[in-house]
């Protein structure tokens, strides 16, 4: 994923990826950052 020429970082390329599975099951509001965290194996607060 690129965006204005620069690429972006490992984890975050995992948190995008991890986030489609849950959304295809849940809705967004019932999605946790604990849930997407351990989809991609990050620690919470990478996400913030």
């Amino acid at each position: 994923m690129k965006h204005k020429g620069k690429t972006n970082p490992p984890g975050r390329i995992k948190i995008m990826k991890s986030f489609s599975l849950p959304m295809a099951k849940k809705d967004f509001h019932s999605i946790t950052t604990a849930q997407i965290a351990g989809n991609a194996n990050v620690t919470e607060g990478l996400i913030y």
